[in-house]
């Protein structure tokens, strides 16, 4: 996985993990999980959970959510979807919006 996310670090945004199969984490598994949100952070890619209600009370011992935020553990995949899909809507409206900063430094200066 590390190496699909080096290889399209430009457009890859978020990945879904789905962990309904996963029955239990112990604290070996925690360490990978951690190292991997981690590593994706750290290259610009948000790992999210969905179907994780078999796996609350292993994630809240470990403290897992509560070091890396509750916004991304969801019990439906279709959940994470609207996430992401929202993420990048709010994203791409950011990116549309003029910069001010810039604007009122042109107004200034047509003035002069």
């Amino acid at each position: 996985m590390l190496e699909l996310i080096a290889k399209n670090n430009e457009e890859l945004k978020y990945i879904i993990v789905d962990v309904a199969s996963i029955v239990q984490v112990d604290a070996s598994g925690e360490q990978v999980l951690s190292g991997l949100v981690e590593t994706c952070s750290n290259s610009g890619v948000e790992i999210l959970f969905a179907r994780t209600e078999r796996l609350e009370a292993e994630l809240f011992r470990f403290g897992f959510k509560k070091r890396f935020g509750d916004n991304r553990f969801f019990d439906l995949r279709a959940d994470a979807l609207k996430y992401v899909w929202q993420e990048l809507e709010n994203s791409k409206n950011e990116d549309n919006q003029p910069q001010v900063e810039g604007l009122n430094d042109a107004v200034v200066s047509s003035k002069l």
